[in-house]
């Protein structure tokens, strides 16, 4: 449990923070501080799995999809590292991260109170990463026409982290007594998402909400349900409204200032909707011709090849996939998803507790999230941390499977009774004589005489 605890304190929050900074090895090119703490515990994990004893006997094959795709890709990394590119291995690493802390986890095989204490510390870490964010003057800038908040680092890494945050605080408000707690607390990730006016996250965060709202939220009605996820939606309508930062990024209003200070075409172009028309229809081109729209072009080569040839990076983990691995990639990545889809119902529906909720709960609105934002964000590329949080939280939901609540599991016991009875007195019957012409008489014994010592 330490070395999960490490993993989440120095490797899962600071990695979207990490991802700008890179160095230049010779040979090489470029790679991350990121990636270098995500080499450092993966081989710390695997040390740790190797030469201690597993707790618990949970199944690893429970996602034998995504083990599949990871195999394609390292094949696909293998091939593409032979053109002398380092995009291939550093995609690799960031791909089999995630899947690392989902063993630890069912190595450890943690307890119900283990679990709680783990989304615990994710709380305490996010509410020092938020107040610092509001005291920092340097957290806020100007990015493409609007201020946003950034954070520690990428505003996009920081939206999404607090996202995970507020999911947390928002289930444990609805399944908790803690209620003024999760109140403030879920207010205040919220808060923080909507400030980086990262229209992927507020719209992910939002979309996984409702599904909990709609799937999860088991201790409601149906109408009530309904209801919440309707106020949900309103309030995600009313911030793209009413809150002009939101609204400029949304309706591309701002993207018209930017373009015209451009020097080129192409780039006034790509401005007109943040680009990502270009970068998309860039790939789905590519990838209908030729062997490519097999196997693609190797793990990694979409990070060089679009960089150089559009400007940017795919914003889209699918088509990402799709230009990476071909179609047989991403098949493999949707049927995998769609398994942890599976082990996500199965989870809301089997849970026994609250506790047991929660947990089912959070795994759920992650994997929502994740999906969502998989669209139209680079989840692979500078939000690996996402991936790390959503599979230990599978692992979580797994391991919770096997296991009574925490109440259940440490029930409250009576001390050792010290009453001792009073011994059994003998009263031997004392029967009067009996005469031929008599009938027996009988004298009972009083109270006092029976029961007093």
């Amino acid at each position: 449990m330490p070395l999960l605890l490490i993993s989440i304190t120095f490797g899962l929050i600071p990695l979207g923070y990490w991802a700008d900074f890179e160095l230049v090895l010779p040979g090489l090119g470029r790679i991350g501080l990121d990636t270098l703490v995500v080499l450092a515990l993966s081989a710390a994990i695997v040390v740790y799995l190797f030469f201690t004893q597993p707790q618990g006997h949970v199944s690893k094959n429970s996602i034998s999809w995504m083990w599949v795709f990871l195999g394609l890709a390292f094949v696909s990394a293998i091939a593409f590292g032979m053109t002398g590119s380092f995009s291939g291995f550093r995609m690799l690493v960031r791909l089999t991260y995630p899947l690392l802390i989902f063993l630890l986890v069912l190595h450890i095989n943690p307890s119900m109170k283990q679990i709680h204490q783990s989304f615990n510390l994710l709380l305490g870490l996010g509410v020092i990463i938020a107040t610092w964010t509001f005291l920092d003057p340097s957290a806020s800038k100007e990015s493409v026409g609007v201020r946003r908040l950034t954070g520690l680092g990428s505003t996009s890494s920081h939206a999404y982290l607090m996202g995970i945050f507020c999911i947390i605080a928002y289930i444990r408000f609805w399944l908790t007594d803690r209620k003024i707690s999760s109140s403030l607390l879920c207010g205040l990730f919220g808060l923080q998402v909507l400030m980086t006016v990262t229209r992927g996250a507020i719209v992910a965060l939002a979309g996984a909400l409702i599904v909990f709202e709609v799937f999860g939220n088991t201790k409601q009605s149906g109408i009530q349900r309904i209801g919440l996820a309707s106020v949900l939606i309103g309030g995600l309508i009313i911030a793209v409204l009413f809150y002009a930062p939101l609204n400029q990024r949304v309706f591309g209003t701002q993207y018209k200032g930017v373009a015209q200070k451009t020097q080129t075409e192409q780039l006034r172009k790509s401005f007109e909707y943040s680009g990502r028309q270009d970068l998309w229809g860039y790939i789905l081109n590519e990838s209908t011709n030729g062997l490519a729209m097999v196997y693609g072009h190797g793990l990694g080569s979409a990070e060089i090849d679009l960089i150089k040839k559009v400007g940017g990076i795919p914003h889209n983990e699918y088509l990402r996939v799709l230009y990476e691995l071909g179609w047989v990639g991403v098949i493999l990545f949707l049927v995998a998803l769609t398994q942890m889809w599976i082990l996500a119902i199965q989870g809301i529906r089997s849970a026994s507790s609250s506790e047991h909720l929660i947990i089912a709960g959070i795994f759920t609105s992650f994997l929502t999230l994740y999906a969502l934002g998989g669209m139209v964000d680079n989840m692979f590329e500078k939000y690996k941390s996402m991936g790390a949080l959503l599979f230990m939280a599978l692992g979580f939901s797994l391991c919770s499977k096997t296991q009574p609540s925490d109440s259940s599991s440490s029930p409250t016991e009576l001390p050792p009774s010290t009453f001792e009875p009073y011994p059994r007195q003998e009263y031997p019957l004392v029967l009067p004589a009996l005469d031929s012409d008599a009938s027996p008489s009988f004298t009972p014994y009083s109270s006092k005489d029976i029961y007093t010592r």
